[in-house]
Order: C-alpha cells, then sequence, then structure tokens
C-alpha cells in the first residue's frame, strides 16, 4: 500500500504512506509475520501544522498536549473556525478566468469515544462561545427596546381594526394607518450566532439568514450528519439543496406554505468529529443518499492514530490548561479576524491575490492532481474529492493569509512559500482520505473481513511443519455463498493478509497472487498464543 504517486506534474513528490504501517511495532526475527493490526485500526500519519501563523501554531501544540489529542484534530476544527470568521469577507482571486474561491472550510474528524476529542473541541470553541455572550450582553437593552417597541405597535394595529367594525369609521384611512405601524415593525433583533452544534436544515435556513448568510456548525459529535441523514424527515430524507449550496455559495430560495427564505450567497464551515462505527454506517440504506449526492466528498476527513495516554504518578493531579499568555493572544487575535467588517450591500468579499510564485506553485499542483485522479491513477479512487482540492488548497491559503495579516489581509499577495506550506498539508490530508472514502465504499467488505476472520480462528488446524492452516475454498464455502461470494471471500483474505493476520503459503505453480479462493493460506501464530506463551 505505500505509493511513490508520479511527479511528472511538478509541485514535489506526493508519498502516499501505508496508514497500517506505523502500527507494527515489532517484527519477529526470522519470520513472515508482523505484529497483527485489528481488523478496527485504520488511520494516517498526523498533519503537519507548519503552514499556520505562529499565534495558532503555538496554541495547537499546547492544546494537543493539554488534551492529549492528535495535533491534527485541533487543526481541523480551527480551520473550520478561521473558515466562519472570514467567510463572506475575503475570498482568493487565483488569476485563473473569473475564479473566485470562498475560504468556507468543511471538515470531520473520524475518533472513537473517550479519545479526547471533547476536550480539544471545547477549549476552542469557547472562543466562539465568549464572542456570542459579549456581543449578547451588549445588544441586550436595544433588543429589549426593539421588542417593546414592536409590542406597542401591535396593540395599535388591533384597537385600530377593533373600530374599524363601526358604522363611523373611514375604513381606506383606517386601512392606511394600519399599513404605516406596520411598517415600523421591525425584524426581530436577535444577537449573532457564530455557530449551532445541531439545527434542521429549514432551521439552517433560517440560521443563515439571521446572521448576514454565514454560519458554522462546529460539534464534537456527528449529530448534524444525522439530521442531514433524514434524523427528522418522515420520510426518512433530508433536503440537502442548502448543505450543498452553502459550500460553494449558489444562491438558494425556499417558497412554502408559510415559509419563504430568499439566501444570495450562502456560506457554511463544517467542523465536526464522528465516531468509526456512526461513520462506516454512512454509506447503508438511505444514508447513503449523503455520499452519493457528493456531500461527503466536500469534506476533509481526518482519520489520526490515537494518541497512547500517559498517567502521572498522581493521577489525582489535574492537567494544566494552556499557558495563560498564549491562550489570551489567541483568544485577541481570533476576536479580531470576527470582527473584520463585512463588505456593504453593493460590494463582493474583498479579494486576496496571489504573487506570481505562489500561482505558479498552484497552477503546478492543479495540474499534478489532475494526472493523479485519472483514470488508473493512484487517486482515481477518491476522483471526485481530488477534483474539489486546487479550490480548497486557495481555501487554506486564503485562510493563513488572513490569520496573518487580518484586516489588511487584501493589500497584501500570498507568498510562495505560504503557497508551499499549504501544498504540503493538502498532501498530508490524502492519506485520510483514502482512507475515509475507503471505508464509505467498502463497508460490506470491511463486515465480510470480520466474518472471515472469526470463521478462521475457529476452524484453522495445526499442520505437519506446526502452521496453522485453512482453505480458501472451505471459507468461501461456510461464508460466503452468494452469487458475488468469490470476490468478497477475496477481498476479505486481501484485508487480512494486509494486516498481518494471514499468509499465502508460496506455491510455486500458483505464485503469490490471490485468485479464486482454492489455496491454503497461514494464520499468524500470535493469534493463537495464550497468556503464559503457549499455544492453545
Amino acid at each position: 500500500m505505500i505509493q511513490q504517486l508520479d511527479d511528472s506534474a511538478g509541485g514535489g513528490a506526493l508519498q502516499l504512506i501505508d496508514p497500517l504501517k506505523d502500527s507494527i511495532e515489532e517484527i519477529v526475527p526470522e519470520s513472515r509475520w508482523k505484529t497483527p493490526i485489528p481488523l478496527s485500526d485504520k488511520y494516517a500519519p498526523d498533519l503537519p501544522i507548519d503552514m499556520f501563523p505562529d499565534w495558532i501554531r503555538d496554541y495547537l501544540k499546547q492544546l494537543a498536549e493539554k488534551t492529549e489529542t492528535p495535533q491534527g484534530l485541533g487543526a481541523m476544527f480551527t480551520l473550520s473556525m478561521l473558515g466562519r470568521a472570514a467567510q463572506q469577507k475575503f475570498a482568493v482571486y487565483p488569476g485563473i478566468g473569473d475564479w473566485l474561491e470562498p475560504v468556507n472550510v468543511w471538515t470531520f474528524s473520524v475518533m472513537k469515544p473517550g479519545t479526547g476529542k471533547s476536550r480539544a473541541f471545547n477549549t476552542l470553541i469557547k472562543n466562539f462561545e465568549n464572542w456570542q455572550k459579549r456581543k449578547s450582553e451588549a445588544l441586550r437593552a436595544d433588543i429589549e427596546e426593539q421588542n417593546a417597541r414592536n409590542r406597542m405597535y401591535k396593540k395599535r394595529i388591533d384597537t385600530l381594526e377593533a373600530k374599524a367594525a363601526s358604522d363611523d369609521c373611514d375604513i381606506d384611512q383606517t386601512a392606511k394607518e394600519v399599513a404605516k405601524l406596520k411598517a415600523k415593525i421591525s425584524n426581530v433583533l436577535k444577537a449573532p450566532k457564530l455557530y449551532t452544534a445541531d439545527a434542521t436544515s429549514e432551521r439552517f435556513e433560517t440560521l443563515l439568514a439571521e446572521n448576514d448568510e454565514s454560519m458554522a456548525v462546529m460539534s464534537p459529535e456527528s449529530g448534524m450528519l444525522g439530521v442531514m441523514c433524514g434524523m427528522y424527515n418522515r420520510n426518512g430524507e433530508s433536503n440537502l439543496d442548502i448543505y450543498l449550496k452553502s459550500h460553494s455559495g449558489d444562491p438558494h430560495q425556499t417558497d412554502r406554505m408559510g415559509r419563504n427564505v430568499q439566501l444570495n450567497h450562502p456560506l457554511a464551515s463544517f467542523g465536526i468529529s464522528v465516531q468509526p462505527k456512526v461513520f462506516a454506517k454512512l454509506a447503508a440504506g438511505r444514508n447513503s443518499r449523503i455520499v452519493d449526492s457528493g456531500l461527503m466528498s466536500r469534506f476533509h476527513p481526518y482519520i489520526p492514530k490515537e494518541i497512547d495516554e500517559s498517567l502521572d504518578d498522581d493521577e489525582s493531579t489535574e492537567m494544566s490548561g494552556i499557558d495563560p499568555t498564549i491562550a489570551t493572544r489567541f483568544e485577541n487575535l481570533f476576536e479580531r479576524l470576527i470582527d473584520i467588517p463585512l463588505p456593504t450591500d453593493s460590494q463582493e468579499p474583498r479579494h486576496i491575490f496571489l504573487s506570481d510564485d505562489a500561482r505558479t506553485a498552484f497552477k503546478a499542483f492543479k495540474r499534478y492532481l489532475a494526472i493523479q485522479r485519472r483514470p488508473g491513477g493512484p487517486l482515481e479512487a477518491i476522483e471526485d474529492h481530488v477534483r474539489r482540492l486546487p479550490g480548497e488548497t486557495l481555501k487554506f491559503a486564503g485562510q493563513m493569509h488572513i490569520a496573518e495579516h487580518g484586516n489588511q489581509a487584501d493589500t497584501e499577495c500570498i507568498s510562495a512559500d505560504k503557497m508551499s506550506q499549504v501544498i504540503e498539508f493538502v498532501k498530508a490530508l490524502i492519506p485520510h482520505a483514502l482512507i475515509a472514502f475507503e471505508m464509505l465504499e467498502s463497508q460490506k467488505y470491511s463486515s465480510d473481513a470480520e466474518r472471515a476472520y472469526s470463521w478462521i480462528l475457529a476452524n484453522a488446524k495445526l499442520d505437519g511443519d506446526g502452521n496453522f492452516t485453512f482453505s480458501a475454498s472451505s471459507l468461501q464455502q461456510n461464508r460466503f455463498k452468494s452469487d458475488d461470494g468469490t470476490k468478497r471471500c477475496i477481498d476479505a483474505l486481501r484485508e487480512l493478509q494486509m494486516r498481518g493476520i494471514i499468509d499465502q503459503l508460496e506455491d510455486a505453480s500458483r505464485g503469490r497472487r490471490i485468485g479464486r479462493p482454492s489455496s491454503i493460506w497461514l494464520v499468524n501464530p500470535a493469534l493463537f498464543q495464550s497468556a503464559d506463551g503457549g499455544s492453545h
């Protein structure tokens, strides 16, 4: 599975690291066997954070240390938060046609329960919550005043309409007065929101309309994916249009009985986490709509290796927080980004340009990706996702530039050095995407591998050489009797072989190629080792 991608298009070599390789901690000397890797273990190497400015990078390093989580987890949540802070305000122009890329970003992290993702998320999201709280307190008096004024206007309208029933009432004049009063009633003033954790598609539309057509979905859990899959709909189907359009900023209009919403350029950022078992079900049954629609290909998946938690001698000692100086700097600078004013109604987002060298590097990377996703190429399996990566590269570059220059971001060009760092980050994300979308595409075969694994453990026999063996044809006859049983059996064998659980017995007449499942296979003896070192 270790692949070296062709670099003929320039942009530097992209090495796809076997996501399982790093979990092999021990190789038995003079043996074919590696330490067997559990079927549940799928991950890719962690992400570099060099592209972030130092005020974010310092924070992410401490966040990872204090919450005992991979650095990439905080990085993914932060990218989504940066998207919310800057979307609608800036867009990146790469100098190609009329291409203008917004800076909103969609990420999800696949992590098991109890791995610290909630600790990391709650630490980061406080920066949004504190801002929302301050804005709400500042607007409280104005909100109460407007609500009182609206109530009084409505009472006057009720009084005028009640008088209209009398014979001496001038209906035409009363109607004009009622119309004037209704015109004075303002929309309900509400404190601004930066994010939601859970909202139906209808409520999501409203949140966008109430917040300058900008919103983020942030959560350490996967509830919003359930909403997208139709959790709250009677027919089990959700309206995906608003989510799809809020990624690209396409106009959206809803005209229904008692409900009218007009959005000209909605943009949303997503930063969520999902448990592996929940993620694996996204391609099943009606849930598959969010995969088939292309919605999932808009996300950047992140599937890290779990960190082995090391306990101090005194387990009751609470973990210290992030250094106050680093935390305060992060909060203050992040708040400045959130407070950058939106363009006026007549203006587009402010344009950020690439330097000449940055544009050259970007175009080379764009060509490079196009080659890798061709039929037969190493990224063909995630072609839909890879098609979006040039635009996502611009989003990341724009975010990093805004994080460094703030309100002056449109007065400087994105540098070649920054573009190079962003490209390396995008390259590091690709193995995560390969694993994630393979999990969705082949979930049936993952369960087949588990089915084969349990049968092998129960039926493997010792041969004359002391090897545990089984017949692949017996496996197929007992576990894969369907019309596509041969293919499913072969895929299961390939999965188990890749994990060092089984290996094909060498046969000069057949070689080592996995063909029809009629060969003899060996089973890793480590699976049969008892606690005292013996075999059972």
